[in-house]
């Protein structure tokens, strides 16, 4: 199948719900809303952005599309509505597919031979159709050009479906049955074997003409074909008789097998270019959310793709904070890094300093990048992350909101379930853990926690109030930052 979203043209393979952070949490459903007020646009694009890419190339294929697409949006709505058209085609047929009544193929009746018929006649029409819409999408791309591997894949697949002969003889066969009719002669080629019973029943053609010569009229006129031997020609036998249960069983398994065979193509067209309407759902949002941006002078940047594990972003604000001030003035932008050498960050600061502000714009700007879309930052180095993970505590989340109280052990049982599942590569971020315990205790379980994961080759961040961790990790081994409660901004302590 062709995909915008996918360099490989694979789906990625779906992952656990605790894999990336919940929109919610983030409050990214609160920020599509107003960008996005479709609600099945907007979960499917919140579903994309909870499956982080994985390779560097998948962040460039869609970051590259995103651009030719900006440039000229447009093409982007006309290709919407092209594939929508082609969508509902294949929807419109497979529900015609749905109400045909099946039969059964050892028990054909006339009535039997009609469904059939009318699933051939069916199946003629709307494969003519499709196939004319290919070439019509196809039509349109050849007066576009495209920076992008993905459109010009796409373009240059859309092209050789429009050049290749099969099409114009697919076609041709189509509107042979489009107006197909059992009161009509059929005309039906019958291969025997070598004791002269009849293998397999195929269509020769559906005359128009109803009577045969002697003015009666025919069920069928039958052409045998056989082979003496490879050297020799088909032989046509003069038309034969059978009984009306006979013929019904050739030609039922004839018209189903024709049918068939356009159910089949129908379905190829469908797994081939189906999924490209939903997939440019997403780009579409993404194209709102960067006019979002825009529209709120928030300047936007691609972040570099780090490759010696450094993060970092300078003037990094939070969108949903922006959004609902609708202004930057009164939102403070903060600058994030954590360099190669470092095992972590460490955060700490008095309630509503901006601590958990902060926590969510990194884990938006993470995410954001891994789902090929720019953040709001002046600039951003940022690796690819395996996998992205966040835990928040049970008493509170990112969005501040408190829920009911936790227990220690509970929390303890859940992060070790999330331990079990990350890989090398991983950034892993944690907000408040472990607080309804002993601070004395829980520093010192979340510090071989930490230090756990930095075996791992995994990065973290915490968000906490247990000062004493801050005196069990070396300056060198973890960035340690304290936010300011007047000004809202990062310090570092280090580094």
């Amino acid at each position: 199948m062709m995909s915008l979203l996918y360099s490989k043209n694979e789906l990625p393979v779906p992952q656990n719900e605790t894999a990336c952070p919940i929109p919610h949490e983030l409050m990214l459903d609160e920020v599509f809303l107003e960008i996005c007020p479709d609600v099945n646009s907007r979960e499917y694009f919140l579903k994309i952005l909870t499956c982080p890419l994985s390779e560097e190339a998948d962040i460039y294929y869609r970051r590259e599309i995103l651009t030719d697409f900006m440039q000229n949006t447009s093409v982007l709505f006309k290709l919407e509505e092209l594939f929508k058209k082609l969508n509902q085609t294949l929807d419109d047929y497979n529900e015609k597919e749905r109400q045909n009544i099946v039969v059964s193929n050892n028990r054909f009746s006339e009535s039997s031979v009609y469904v059939y018929g009318s699933k051939l006649q069916i199946g003629a029409i709307y494969l003519s159709d499709l196939c004319a819409q290919l070439r019509e999408i196809s039509l349109y791309f050849e007066s576009l050009s495209f920076k992008s591997k993905g459109l010009e894949s796409l373009k240059e697949r859309f092209a050789c479906f429009a050049r290749s002969d099969e099409l114009n003889k697919i076609i041709d066969i189509c509107q042979k049955y489009e107006n197909f009719s059992y009161h009509k002669n059929i005309n039906l080629h019958l291969l025997l074997d070598d004791e002269s019973r009849i293998n397999s029943a195929s269509f020769v053609g559906n005359d128009t003409k109803e009577e045969s010569a002697d003015g009666q009229k025919n069920a069928f006129s039958l052409f045998k074909r056989f082979r003496k031997d490879e050297s020799e020609e088909n032989t046509v036998l003069p038309p034969a008789r059978l009984s009306q249960s006979e013929s019904n069983i050739l030609i039922g398994n004839a018209v189903n097998y024709l049918s068939s065979a356009f159910s089949k193509i129908i379905k190829s067209i469908s797994e081939e270019f189906k999924e490209l309407c939903r997939e440019l759902v997403f780009y579409i949002v993404s194209a709102n959310y960067i006019k979002y941006l825009e529209q709120l002078r928030v300047g936007y940047v691609y972040a570099n793709i780090s490759k010696n594990g450094e993060i970092s972003a300078s003037e990094l604000y939070d969108i949903f904070l922006v959004g609902y001030n609708r202004t930057t003035d009164k939102v403070v932008p903060n600058d994030f890094f954590i360099p190669e050498k470092a095992e972590g960050m460490l955060i700490k600061g008095a309630n509503s300093s901006g601590k958990t502000v902060y926590l969510r714009s990194v884990a938006t700007a993470l995410i954001l990048t891994m789902a090929g879309l720019p953040i709001p930052a002046k600039e951003a180095k940022i690796p690819v992350c395996s996998l992205f993970m966040l835990f928040a505590s049970k008493e509170k989340g990112l969005n501040e909101s408190v829920a009911d109280a936790g227990r220690f052990e509970e929390e303890v049982r859940d992060f070790s379930q999330i331990l079990d599942k990350i890989k090398p590569g991983s950034f892993v971020m944690l907000n408040e853990i472990f607080q309804t315990t002993a601070y004395s205790e829980g520093a010192e379980g979340l510090y071989y926690i930490l230090k756990y994961l930095s075996r791992k080759n995994v990065k973290w961040l915490l968000v906490t109030h247990m000062l004493g961790i801050f005196d069990l990790f070396d300056d060198d081994e973890a960035v340690k930052i304290e936010f300011c409660e007047k000004t809202h901004k990062a310090e570092y302590l280090n580094f």
